[in-house]
């Protein structure tokens, strides 16, 4: 899976993603998706998960 895909996952999911966020300007690309993902740090989101 790749940021293509999802980004084609919330464009396929909008409706659904809208009850539960504030999508104002739609589903983020996958460039801006790619950003964020870059900034996560892998050793705490496995603790985030683990815990």
């Amino acid at each position: 899976m790749d940021m293509f895909d999802i980004e084609a996952y919330g464009q396929s999911k909008v409706d659904w993603l809208s009850a539960f966020l504030a999508l104002p300007h739609g589903i983020p690309s996958h460039d801006t998706i790619s950003r964020l993902f870059a900034q996560l740090d892998p050793e705490q989101l496995q603790a985030c998960f683990l815990s």
